[in-house]
Protein backbone atom coordinates (compact mmCIF):
# COMPACT_ATOMS: atom_id res chain seq x y z
CA UNK A 1 0.00 0.00 0.00
CA UNK A 2 1.65 3.19 -1.01
CA UNK A 3 2.19 5.41 1.74
CA UNK A 4 -0.20 8.73 2.80
CA UNK A 5 -0.95 11.47 5.00
CA UNK A 6 -2.56 11.67 8.40
CA UNK A 7 -5.83 11.20 6.57
CA UNK A 8 -6.84 8.98 3.46
CA UNK A 9 -6.64 5.30 2.53
CA UNK A 10 -7.65 2.91 4.83
CA UNK A 11 -4.84 0.12 6.10
CA UNK A 12 -3.62 -1.45 9.51
CA UNK A 13 -0.38 -0.20 9.96
CA UNK A 14 0.73 -2.76 12.31
CA UNK A 15 3.87 -1.67 13.00
CA UNK A 16 3.43 1.93 13.32
CA UNK A 17 0.73 1.06 15.72
CA UNK A 18 2.66 -1.15 17.84
CA UNK A 19 5.38 1.73 17.75
CA UNK A 20 3.10 4.22 19.47
CA UNK A 21 1.60 1.57 22.06
CA UNK A 22 5.03 0.65 22.93
CA UNK A 23 5.94 4.23 23.41
CA UNK A 24 2.67 4.83 25.44
CA UNK A 25 3.72 2.03 27.68
CA UNK A 26 6.83 3.27 28.37
CA UNK A 27 5.27 6.31 29.41
CA UNK A 28 2.66 5.11 31.96
CA UNK A 29 5.54 2.63 32.93
CA UNK A 30 7.85 6.42 33.68
CA UNK A 31 4.50 7.53 35.08
CA UNK A 32 4.33 4.67 37.56
CA UNK A 33 8.11 5.52 38.83
CA UNK A 34 7.41 9.31 39.20
CA UNK A 35 4.45 8.41 41.20
CA UNK A 36 4.81 5.33 43.57
CA UNK A 37 8.88 4.15 43.01
CA UNK A 38 10.51 7.32 43.91
CA UNK A 39 11.11 8.65 40.33
CA UNK A 40 9.95 12.06 42.12
CA UNK A 41 13.16 12.25 44.98
CA UNK A 42 15.48 11.13 42.11
CA UNK A 43 14.22 13.96 39.85
CA UNK A 44 14.55 16.40 42.36
CA UNK A 45 18.05 15.02 43.20
CA UNK A 46 19.25 15.71 39.88
CA UNK A 47 17.10 19.01 39.91
CA UNK A 48 18.56 20.06 43.73
CA UNK A 49 15.06 20.26 44.73
CA UNK A 50 13.17 19.19 47.71
CA UNK A 51 10.44 17.39 46.23
CA UNK A 52 8.52 14.66 47.69
CA UNK A 53 5.94 12.20 47.54
CA UNK A 54 2.48 13.97 48.24
CA UNK A 55 -1.24 13.24 48.63
CA UNK A 56 -1.24 9.30 47.81
CA UNK A 57 -5.00 9.20 46.87
CA UNK A 58 -3.98 12.09 44.61
CA UNK A 59 -1.27 9.67 43.06
CA UNK A 60 -3.38 6.48 42.40
CA UNK A 61 -6.39 9.07 40.75
CA UNK A 62 -3.87 10.29 38.92
CA UNK A 63 -1.99 7.02 37.50
CA UNK A 64 -5.93 5.25 37.06
CA UNK A 65 -6.46 8.39 34.84
CA UNK A 66 -3.31 7.72 32.80
CA UNK A 67 -3.70 4.03 32.51
CA UNK A 68 -7.32 4.02 31.46
CA UNK A 69 -5.90 7.04 28.63
CA UNK A 70 -3.83 3.99 27.83
CA UNK A 71 -6.18 1.47 27.69
CA UNK A 72 -8.69 3.76 25.24
CA UNK A 73 -5.95 4.96 22.57
CA UNK A 74 -4.65 1.03 21.92
CA UNK A 75 -8.54 0.78 21.63
CA UNK A 76 -8.87 3.25 19.31
CA UNK A 77 -5.59 2.43 17.67
CA UNK A 78 -6.34 -1.68 16.83
CA UNK A 79 -9.67 -1.74 16.48
CA UNK A 80 -11.55 2.17 15.72
CA UNK A 81 -9.26 3.09 13.55
CA UNK A 82 -8.80 2.27 10.15
CA UNK A 83 -7.01 4.72 8.08
CA UNK A 84 -3.30 4.28 7.74
CA UNK A 85 -0.84 5.47 10.29
CA UNK A 86 2.43 6.63 9.01
CA UNK A 87 6.12 6.98 10.82
CA UNK A 88 5.69 10.63 11.22
CA UNK A 89 2.26 10.72 13.07
CA UNK A 90 3.54 7.39 14.96
CA UNK A 91 6.16 9.71 16.51
CA UNK A 92 4.68 12.71 16.73
CA UNK A 93 1.95 11.47 18.79
CA UNK A 94 4.57 8.96 20.74
CA UNK A 95 6.48 11.75 21.77
CA UNK A 96 2.90 13.63 22.78
CA UNK A 97 2.47 11.01 24.89
CA UNK A 98 5.49 11.30 26.36
CA UNK A 99 4.91 15.26 27.27
CA UNK A 100 1.52 14.44 28.95
CA UNK A 101 2.32 11.53 30.97
CA UNK A 102 5.12 12.71 32.57
CA UNK A 103 4.28 16.33 32.55
CA UNK A 104 0.75 15.24 34.52
CA UNK A 105 2.95 12.85 36.88
CA UNK A 106 5.70 15.35 37.54
CA UNK A 107 3.40 18.25 38.33
CA UNK A 108 1.09 16.21 40.40
CA UNK A 109 3.55 13.92 42.22
CA UNK A 110 4.14 16.39 44.94
CA UNK A 111 0.60 18.14 45.54
CA UNK A 112 0.41 17.57 49.37
CA UNK A 113 -2.91 18.68 49.55
CA UNK A 114 -6.11 15.72 50.44
CA UNK A 115 -8.34 15.71 47.03
CA UNK A 116 -11.65 18.13 47.60
CA UNK A 117 -14.38 19.32 45.57
CA UNK A 118 -12.01 20.34 42.70
CA UNK A 119 -10.57 16.40 42.39
CA UNK A 120 -14.43 14.98 42.43
CA UNK A 121 -15.17 17.94 39.25
CA UNK A 122 -12.35 16.80 37.74
CA UNK A 123 -13.30 12.94 37.80
CA UNK A 124 -16.76 13.93 36.34
CA UNK A 125 -14.88 15.74 33.11
CA UNK A 126 -12.40 12.70 32.57
CA UNK A 127 -15.05 10.67 32.55
CA UNK A 128 -17.17 13.10 30.13
CA UNK A 129 -14.57 13.21 28.00
CA UNK A 130 -13.75 9.60 27.94
CA UNK A 131 -16.93 8.97 27.28
CA UNK A 132 -17.30 11.82 23.79
CA UNK A 133 -14.09 10.60 22.14
CA UNK A 134 -14.37 6.85 22.50
CA UNK A 135 -18.25 6.78 22.57
CA UNK A 136 -18.46 9.56 19.47
CA UNK A 137 -15.63 7.24 17.51
CA UNK A 138 -17.26 4.12 18.32
CA UNK A 139 -20.95 4.98 16.97
CA UNK A 140 -18.76 6.11 13.65
CA UNK A 141 -16.70 2.97 13.35
CA UNK A 142 -20.22 0.88 13.94
CA UNK A 143 -22.07 3.06 11.06
CA UNK A 144 -19.29 2.93 8.63
CA UNK A 145 -19.44 -0.91 8.98
CA UNK A 146 -22.65 -1.10 7.37
CA UNK A 147 -22.28 -1.35 3.17
CA UNK A 148 -24.82 0.88 2.68
CA UNK A 149 -23.27 3.82 4.20
CA UNK A 150 -19.61 3.44 2.29
CA UNK A 151 -18.62 6.59 1.21
CA UNK A 152 -21.12 8.26 3.09
CA UNK A 153 -20.28 11.28 5.53
CA UNK A 154 -21.02 10.84 9.17
CA UNK A 155 -23.10 13.24 10.82
CA UNK A 156 -25.19 11.73 13.56
CA UNK A 157 -24.95 11.15 17.36
CA UNK A 158 -22.51 13.29 19.44
CA UNK A 159 -20.67 14.49 15.78
CA UNK A 160 -24.18 15.68 15.63
CA UNK A 161 -22.56 18.91 18.41
CA UNK A 162 -19.25 18.96 16.63
CA UNK A 163 -17.66 18.00 13.35
CA UNK A 164 -14.85 16.81 16.17
CA UNK A 165 -16.47 15.98 19.10
CA UNK A 166 -13.79 13.58 19.86
CA UNK A 167 -10.84 16.28 19.83
CA UNK A 168 -12.93 17.75 22.63
CA UNK A 169 -13.64 14.86 24.52
CA UNK A 170 -9.73 15.07 24.76
CA UNK A 171 -9.46 18.28 26.02
CA UNK A 172 -12.50 17.98 28.67
CA UNK A 173 -10.59 14.83 30.04
CA UNK A 174 -6.98 16.50 30.30
CA UNK A 175 -8.85 19.96 31.90
CA UNK A 176 -10.23 16.95 34.61
CA UNK A 177 -6.69 15.80 34.85
CA UNK A 178 -5.35 19.14 36.11
CA UNK A 179 -7.86 19.35 38.33
CA UNK A 180 -7.40 15.69 39.98
CA UNK A 181 -4.02 17.13 39.77
CA UNK A 182 -3.94 19.94 41.48
CA UNK A 183 -1.42 21.89 40.17
CA UNK A 184 -2.33 25.30 38.18
CA UNK A 185 0.92 24.68 35.90
CA UNK A 186 -0.94 21.92 34.53
CA UNK A 187 -3.28 23.61 32.62
CA UNK A 188 -0.33 24.46 30.32
CA UNK A 189 -1.17 20.63 29.20
CA UNK A 190 -4.35 21.26 27.90
CA UNK A 191 -3.52 24.48 26.73
CA UNK A 192 -1.16 23.04 24.16
CA UNK A 193 -3.70 19.97 22.87
CA UNK A 194 -6.26 22.70 22.38
CA UNK A 195 -3.82 24.80 20.33
CA UNK A 196 -2.30 21.56 18.45
CA UNK A 197 -6.24 20.88 17.55
CA UNK A 198 -7.37 24.09 16.73
CA UNK A 199 -4.16 25.60 14.40
CA UNK A 200 -2.62 21.86 12.77
CA UNK A 201 -5.08 19.17 13.10
CA UNK A 202 -9.04 20.55 12.55
CA UNK A 203 -7.36 22.83 9.50
CA UNK A 204 -6.00 19.21 8.08
CA UNK A 205 -9.09 17.12 8.73
CA UNK A 206 -10.93 19.38 7.47
CA UNK A 207 -9.43 20.02 4.07
CA UNK A 208 -9.26 16.31 3.98
CA UNK A 209 -12.81 15.82 4.25
CA UNK A 210 -13.85 18.97 2.35
CA UNK A 211 -11.73 16.89 -0.83
CA UNK A 212 -13.57 13.91 -0.02
CA UNK A 213 -17.17 14.65 0.63
CA UNK A 214 -17.26 18.21 -1.03
CA UNK A 215 -21.17 19.71 -0.58
CA UNK A 216 -22.18 17.37 2.25
CA UNK A 217 -19.10 18.58 4.29
CA UNK A 218 -19.54 22.20 3.45
CA UNK A 219 -23.57 22.54 4.36
CA UNK A 220 -22.66 19.88 7.50
CA UNK A 221 -19.64 22.27 8.72
CA UNK A 222 -21.78 25.45 8.06
CA UNK A 223 -24.32 24.31 10.85
CA UNK A 224 -22.00 22.51 12.85
CA UNK A 225 -19.57 23.79 15.64
CA UNK A 226 -15.78 22.71 14.55
CA UNK A 227 -15.06 21.74 18.25
CA UNK A 228 -16.48 23.27 20.72
CA UNK A 229 -20.57 22.40 20.90
CA UNK A 230 -22.37 25.77 20.57
CA UNK A 231 -19.12 28.11 21.46
CA UNK A 232 -16.44 27.22 17.94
Amino acid sequence: MKRCGMHGETGKSSVQKAFLSVNHFAALVAVWWLLFAGGIETVASWAGTDWSAGDALRRDLLFAGLFIYFIRVLFTSFYLLRRVMGWEEAITVSLWLYLLNVGFALMGATQKEEIGLAAGLGILMYLLGSVLNTASETMRHHWKQCPANKGKLYTRGLFGWSIHINYFGDVVLSIGLVLVCGNPWAFLLPMIMTAGFVFMHIPTLDRHLAEKYGEDFREYSNKTAKLTPFVY
